[in-house]
């Protein structure tokens, strides 16, 4: 539970962006467009639980689930 899952939350955001332009030849794709805006809620998420609630390593207390609880709460409102 002091493992901190930002790297691979963030990892996940950016395989998001490199799938959405690798689908896109310039022309408007409503599907990568998706990905990119989920991509960016998802890295803002994980930036704002970093900054308010981080995991021990960061000198906070949260866990690791309970930091990837705080992500899904921020995405979910």
């Amino acid at each position: 539970g002091v493992a901190n899952p930002a790297a691979f939350l963030l990892s996940a955001a950016m395989c998001a962006d490199h799938l959405a332009n690798r689908s896109n030849d310039g022309s408007h794709d409503e599907a990568a467009d998706d990905l990119r805006h989920r991509a960016a809620r998802l890295r803002t998420a994980v930036i704002a639980t970093l900054k308010t609630n981080p995991t021990p390593d960061l000198g906070g207390t949260n866990t690791t689930s309970g930091f990837a609880g705080d992500v899904a709460a921020r995405l979910a409102s």
